[in-house]
Parts: C-alpha cells; structure tokens; sequence
C-alpha cells in the first residue's frame, strides 16, 4: 500500500516559522502586516496564493518578489520551527515494519522536509518526497500526488492521502485517490467533510492502514 502524507499540520508543526517568514516578507514590501491566525490558515496553499490571501494584491511580480523574501528568511529561521508531532516517529516506523511504501507530498521546499527528517533520524523510512519546487503546479493541483503515485508503482486504489486542509481534500480528489483526513490543522472537520475522506482522524498517530486497505477495497 501506499501511503501518502501532506507535511505541514498532518506530520508535523511549523506554523510559528511560516508566521515569521510571511510577517518578515510581507514587513520589507511596506504591507500592513496580517494577524497570525490569518498566516497560518493560509498553510498549504503556494506561496504567491499565501500573498494574494494576505495582501489582496494580484500583481504577480509582487507575488514573486514575497516569494524571495520568504525563502531567503526562511532559509535562516525556518528549521527551528518545524517539530515532527510526537507520534510521527513509531507510526513511519510502523509503516515501514509492515511495507508499506510512504510518500510526503507537500508544499514546503522538499530540502527543509529533508532537514527536519535527518535532524530527527527518520529520512530513511521514507520513500518519497515531492515538495514546493518539485513540480510546475502545487496543491491543490493533482499534479505533485500523481507524480508520487507514479513514481511508487503502486495502483492508485491501494494508495491513501493523509492531510489536512481542503487543498489536501482537492488534490487527493483530483487525483482520484483516497482521502483521509486529520484534524491537527486549522481546518474544521465540517470543511473536510465536503471532500469525502474515509475517515477522520484526530491525528496521525490513529493511522491504521490494514483497516484503510479494507475500507478502500470495499
């Protein structure tokens, strides 16, 4: 089975670092700063939708250039702020003692997923992963889940997405894979609802994908 994992807010916690990043970008550009609950419910969506949410502000070499800001701050600060949740490390390897093949398909740059991972050995006991850059169309776009469904040589009906945020929903659906949804984001679970998970979890730790197997098989 495949098992396929959105980053931020399903395996791990890094919203304080993006809030830092945006607010630093946004703080250079001369924009009114937001709130930081309105930064973190922007989590998931590509870095020029974050600045049109954010801003209101459609012109494209704005969007670029807080793009720029962002990274080159987050290249500094963003690593200290990512924490895998703490039930993270015996589920990988869980799945990795029952051979499953498991995926990280994200928005966030796949090097700092790469970092966070090492820092907390556990690169190993993932197979894949297809981050912001890896691809011309992020999420909600189906085009970074196909590309690791492609890549694993698993049949899409044997393989699960986990994430939390309607953009998880939207892709998984798009690319016509399961959905299962987590509730550790700041997405309600009335809002996931509307894109059909098999289940709904309180976090990633409850993850069972023996019974997932069955669920989808049915």
């Amino acid at each position: 089975m495949h098992v396929s994992f959105d980053f931020d807010y399903t395996l791990a916690e890094s919203s304080e670092g993006t809030v830092v990043c945006a607010l630093y970008a946004l703080g250079e550009m001369g924009y009114a700063l937001p709130t930081s609950d309105a930064i973190r419910r922007t989590i998931g969506f590509s870095l020029e939708k974050t600045f049109r949410i954010l801003t209101d502000d459609t012109n494209e070499d704005a969007a670029a250039r807080f793009k720029k800001l962002f990274f080159a701050h987050a290249d500094d600060v963003m690593l200290g702020h990512i924490h895998l949740y703490p039930e993270v490390p015996e589920l990988l390897r869980r799945l990795k003692e029952e051979k499953h093949y498991v995926s990280i398909v994200s928005t966030k740059l796949k090097y700092r997923i790469e970092a966070a991972l090492q820092r907390d050995q556990l690169f190993d006991l993932v197979d894949d992963i297809v981050g912001g850059g890896c691809v011309v169309n992020n999420k909600p776009h189906p085009e970074p889940l196909l590309l690791a469904c492609q890549r694993s040589n698993v049949p899409a009906t044997q393989t699960v997405y986990v994430g939390d945020s309607v953009s998880d929903g939207e892709c998984a659906q798009r690319a016509d894979v399961t959905f299962v949804a987590v509730l550790t984001g700041t997405t309600t679970a009335e809002e996931l609802q509307e894109y059909d998970p098999t289940i709904i979890l309180s976090n990633v730790g409850d993850l069972r994908p023996t019974s997932l197997l069955n669920r989808t098989a049915n």
